[in-house]
This record gives structure tokens, C-alpha cells and sequence, in this order.
């Protein structure tokens, strides 16, 4: 399992030295966000892509952006790196390979996502909630799925109230950009992003809201630079920053507490 790549093409390739990955005998689960404000976000979604069945990786939300920035929906922030892909020859091939990965992934109890899972959800409820967004953004429809997604904001709470396409917008919001909930009504806080010390009595991180909900399985997930590299109880999460001076963290499926790291490459040379 490794954590967010964010385009550091250099320290993936450390790493898997460092394991001595073998593709004919070992399998990689990625957190997602392979691409963007890196220095190499092209090389990097091909490395995982060509990978084949020995990788398996989840959408983050740098990844959506990637795609509905490809599509013209939406448009490179201040210090994307998401040029690199657009640019690139095999731009349309990778966006398409990119687009048919799910949001969730379920073997036995481990569990791999993104941003988080939403506490008022089971696993169950998560993975068919999972699999809608899935079918969709790789169905024939994916430019008005991905059109649909980022033409409003999402809504913060899931109920029956909401239209098909508000649903999938929050099912969207939820695995790959969901940080903090609101442990009173269960509504999503996107306005925290700090680490999980700094909250409000409306904002508390959703692995706490979801309390022992999902003591059964084994949770692994990225996108939280803040929370950085954490096991606790049930949960791994795995962004150590790496992109942002930390480290590119790995650790084993079967026992998390069995870690491998290495540094910042890009910024060390610079």
C-alpha cells in the first residue's frame, strides 16, 4: 500500500527499489491523487497505468481534476502540474485508463479509498455507493457525469432529498475530498483542512465520527498531508507529504505496522 504520488515519479521508483517489488508476484494498492503539483505527474500515471493487474489504485480528487480539466469543465489551478498530462501525446489513452478506476476497493476486511468513507455509511453502503460513481464516470456518459459533478458545489449532508445527480455529487466529495464531519448532524466540513488537532464543535475527523463503525475492517487512505503517515485502531492513512518535503510512505497489507519510507528526492536535488 503505498500513499499519494502527486506526480513524484523519482521517490515511487525509490521506493519500489527499496521493496524490491517483483510485478510477477506482488500487487501495489495506491491511495489515489497519482497526479498534479509534482514534477513529473505524466511519468507517474504511466508507471502505475502500465503496471497492469499488479496495481490497483483508487480516484482522488487531484485525479477528478485531471479529468474534468481534460474535458474543459474545469479549468488548472495556481501550481497544477496538470499540463504535463494534457500535453502529452497519450493524453486521451491515459485520461480514459484514469477515468475507469474505482473510487473504492474491497478484498476480505482492507479496504482502500481516497479521502475517507462517510461515517453514516457501512461498508456495504460504501461500496454500492462506490460503484454507482464508478459505473458512471466509465459509461458511455462520463462527459456530463464529470459536467454534472463540478457544476455546484456538493451538498454537505446525504439524505433521500437529494436529485441522482447531487447524490453523486456528494458520493464524489465524500471519498475524495472529506476531511472533517460534523459529528452532530453528520453534514461534510470542507471549510478545516489543518491537521485533525485543529477543530471546532462542528468539526471533527470523520474516522473519529465513525468511532468503532468500521473496527472489522482495516481502512487505508490518503489525501490528508496534515494527518500525515497514522495507524490508529482501524485506520491507516498514508499521505506523509511526500510532494510537499516529507516522505513517500509503503506499508505491508497484512501487517500495517510494517512501514517503508523514503525522502522527497525532487526537493532534495533542487
Amino acid at each position: 500500500m503505498i500513499g499519494d504520488l502527486h506526480g513524484c515519479a523519482a521517490e515511487l521508483d525509490a521506493l519500489l527499489r527499496k521493496l524490491q517489488f517483483d510485478r510477477a508476484h506482488d500487487t501495489l494498492w495506491f491511495t489515489g491523487d497519482l497526479i498534479n503539483r509534482g514534477p513529473r505527474s505524466v511519468d507517474t500515471l504511466r508507471r502505475v497505468r502500465d503496471l497492469g493487474d499488479a496495481a490497483i489504485t483508487v480516484l482522488g480528487n487531484h485525479d477528478l481534476h485531471l479529468l474534468g480539466c481534460w474535458l474543459g469543465v474545469r479549468s488548472p489551478s495556481k501550481g497544477d502540474t496538470v499540463h504535463e498530462v494534457l500535453d502529452a501525446a497519450d493524453a486521451d489513452e491515459l485520461c480514459h485508463w484514469l477515468r475507469q478506476q474505482p473510487f473504492m476497493h474491497r478484498e476480505d476486511n482492507k479496504v482502500l479509498v481516497h479521502a475517507g468513507i462517510y461515517p453514516r455509511w457501512s461498508i456495504d453502503t460504501a461500496e454500492a455507493r462506490a460503484r454507482e460513481l464508478q459505473s458512471q464516470l466509465s459509461g458511455h456518459n462520463y462527459r456530463q457525469v464529470l459536467g454534472d459533478i463540478f457544476a455546484a458545489k456538493s451538498p454537505t449532508r446525504d439524505d433521500h432529498s437529494l436529485s441522482p445527480v447531487e447524490r453523486l455529487r456528494f458520493s464524489a466529495a465524500a471519498f475524495t475530498r472529506m476531511r472533517f464531519v460534523n459529528p452532530i448532524d453528520f453534514s461534510l466540513n470542507m471549510g478545516e483542512k489543518g491537521p485533525p488537532e485543529i477543530r471546532n464543535d462542528k468539526a471533527a475527523p470523520w474516522f473519529e465520527v465513525a468511532g468503532e463503525r468500521y473496527a472489522d475492517y482495516r481502512v487505508f487512505s490518503g489525501h490528508w498531508a496534515a494527518l500525515g503517515h497514522r495507524q490508529q485502531r482501524w485506520l491507516t492513512a498514508l499521505d506523509s507529504g511526500c510532494m510537499w518535503g516529507g516522505q513517500l510512505t509503503a506499508v505491508s497489507l497484512d501487517s500495517p505496522e510494517q512501514n517503508h519510507c523514503v525522502d522527497c528526492a525532487h526537493l532534495l536535488h533542487n
